[in-house]
């Protein structure tokens, strides 16, 4: 009996380490784990053995939403909207303003709306706020661009999306300033890529290509010159490659494998 609830003792200390249960974690300090296994020990039958592991078991502190994850204080933009510091709990979900769990909130609620431009009315001249310049996306064959927004001021991220046709792929996206030169894009993924604006109307291009098909054999790169040709022999059942995945391109064809391949092409055709 000793022997069990001692090991109980250990899996509830767990090395000083808290135990999560739900939202929850439980925590016993190193002093009221020796006391209890000491008096485990020393127990001289089972009602006194229980009662120093329940006196453990009172001991121990708890703390509520024991995993935040912290989200970064981000300022607002005329083109984004940011946001105040808040912690999100990963096991209930739930936000909080402070690191401890204490002061619940919302996303929304700590959402920060974009920024909105000074008029350009009244007293305010056309040199008091930041002038905008045009993002021009021209339609492309086989594929859709936008951006957003059509007109930015120096600074403003502008994010691009691009949308193939089906049985296209995207082959170049580009964007140039007015002089003629080109700015660096970040992928975000999903087809969407941003850039910040220069202080400057920019020109977004993009060119589409038919999506290439995955290679049937592992020795037969999709953009090798007698892929067709490959691809054509399976489709019409002359060949269906070895047995290993490969077609065997360096290998040397036999005789009897040119008669097979002759007798199928001629009974496919």
């Amino acid at each position: 009996m000793q022997d069990y609830v001692k090991f109980l003792a250990d899996t509830v200390y767990n090395k000083g380490e808290a135990t999560v249960i739900g939202d929850k974690s439980y925590t016993v300090s190193e002093t009221d784990y020796n006391t209890a296994v000491t008096a485990i020990t020393g127990a001289e039958n089972v009602a006194k053995v229980l009662n120093a592991y329940n006196t453990m078991l009172s001991a121990q502190t708890s703390k509520q939403h024991p995993y935040l994850t912290k989200t970064e204080a981000k300022a607002a933009t005329y083109t984004e909207t940011g946001n105040h510091e808040y912690y999100t709990c990963s096991v209930c979900q739930k936000v909080f303003k402070d690191a401890a769990g204490t002061q619940e909130t919302t996303v929304e609620a700590e959402t920060i709306a974009k920024l909105t431009r000074p008029s350009s009315g009244g007293s305010s001249s056309r040199g008091d706020c930041d002038p905008s310049y045009a993002v021009t996306a021209p339609s492309t064959k086989n594929g859709d661009v936008t951006v957003s927004p059509k007109n930015a001021s120096k600074g403003d991220r502008v994010t691009i999306t691009v949308t193939p046709d089906k049985g296209y792929e995207l082959d170049k996206l580009t964007v140039k300033g007015a002089s003629g030169n080109k700015l660096k894009l970040t992928d975000k993924g999903n087809g969407k890529y941003t850039f910040p604006m220069p202080g400057s109307k920019v020109a977004v291009s993009a060119e589409f290509v038919e999506e290439q098909a995955a290679s049937i054999f592992a020795d037969v790169p999709v953009g090798a010159y007698y892929a067709k040709a490959v691809e054509w022999a399976v489709k019409k059942g002359i060949t269906n490659g070895l047995a290993d995945g490969t077609f065997g391109v360096n290998n040397t064809c036999t005789r009897g494998q040119s008669v097979t391949f002759l007798y199928r092409a001629y009974q496919g055709k």
